[in-house]
């Protein structure tokens, strides 16, 4: 999840935050913590960190740069919707598989002659991940059931 997190972030945003594209020291502090945070998350480099801030960051995007400052494509509902499973995603057990820190932890234990350490941890905020998409489609679907979009004059 935590990679298909940073890949949807790339997807999303990555063009938009290129730093040629800052024209303001929040636009350059966002764009640049925005840079750093999400490939240490991909690669799994101090990866509770990490995720912490890109959560941050997401954040920052959404409501310093959307809501206050007024970017209309950073309030989305899809926007939300990523930026919420961003702060959600600090609260799963990232890094202890496919991940830098990972590996370090296993050739550490090994060297130590400790046996490796379990991959496994808390995963409560998967439900809730999984509720957040659940009522997305939920409401779209019900946004659809009127006369107005079944014949076409919402196209």
């Amino acid at each position: 999840m935590r990679m298909a997190l940073v890949l949807l972030l790339w997807d999303r945003w990555a063009s938009d935050f290129l730093l040629y594209k800052a024209d303001s020291p929040l636009h350059w502090a966002v764009f640049g913590s925005y840079m750093i945070a999400t490939p240490m998350l991909f690669v799994g480099v101090f990866t509770q960190f990490a995720a912490w801030w890109t959560s941050a960051t997401m954040l920052a995007v959404f409501y310093g740069l959307g809501v206050m400052g007024g970017v209309e494509s950073y309030t989305h509902h899809h926007t939300y919707l990523l930026t919420s499973f961003a702060v959600l995603m600090p609260f799963l057990p990232s890094g202890r598989a496919l991940s830098l820190d990972r590996w370090w932890a296993v050739r550490k234990a090994e060297r130590a002659g400790l046996p490796v350490p379990p991959a496994i941890g808390p995963t409560w905020a998967v439900p809730l991940i999984g509720l957040q998409l659940t009522s997305m489609y939920v409401w779209a679907a019900y946004d659809k059931c009127n006369w107005a979009f079944a014949s076409g004059q919402r196209l």
